[in-house]
This record gives structure tokens, C-alpha cells and sequence, in this order.
């Protein structure tokens, strides 16, 4: 199996990996990087919400820096409609309105 420095552009992501079927033809087809995916796989849950958790702390940081606080404000209650839509809470009853859509 390639090693992740062997892996240069997603593309070639998966190539070099025996096929796993029709889906896993398609994914690496589609450029889904299914290397990183097995990658991902051979780490404990534990260790996988660790890196989650260190991805999104950096990501804040850089947000922090780069996008103004209002912007960020609306990402976040965008973000927060979307998850509460997705568990078939009205958005609209369960955010206050501030003129932000």
C-alpha cells in the first residue's frame, strides 16, 4: 500500500489500493481521497475525535483571524438552523430572530 507522502494529489488518492466494489470504484472515480479514509479507519475512535477536536480548534483560530465577528456570528446560527433542520426542529421557534437569514 502507498504511503500518504506517496499519495500526491487526490487524484491518485486510492489508486494504488485494491478495489472494494462499484462504490469504492466510484469514490476514488470521484476524487474522495479513500486513502486518508483507511487511513482514518486503522485509529481508535478516541484518537479520531482527538484530531476532529484539534481540526476545529485551528479552524476557530483562523476564523477568529481572518473572518469579521458578525460573519462568524452568522456562520455559526447557519450552521446551528441547518443541524436543528436536520432533526426536524423548526429553526425559526428555536433561534431568536435578529434580522439574520
Amino acid at each position: 500500500m502507498a504511503t500518504l507522502e506517496e499519495l500526491c494529489t487526490t487524484e491518485d488518492a486510492g489508486r494504488s489500493l485494491p478495489s472494494r466494489g462499484r462504490g469504492w470504484d466510484a469514490a476514488v472515480a470521484a476524487g474522495i481521497d479513500v486513502a486518508l479514509l483507511v487511513h482514518n479507519l486503522t485509529l481508535s475512535p478516541r484518537e479520531r475525535l482527538r484530531r476532529l477536536s484539534e481540526y476545529t480548534r485551528h479552524m476557530e483560530r483562523v476564523q477568529a483571524r481572518t473572518v469579521s465577528p458578525t460573519v462568524r456570528q452568522r456562520l455559526s446560527r447557519q450552521r446551528l438552523r441547518e443541524k436543528l433542520e436536520a432533526l426536524g426542529l423548526s429553526a425559526e421557534d428555536a433561534l431568536p430572530s435578529d434580522g439574520h437569514r
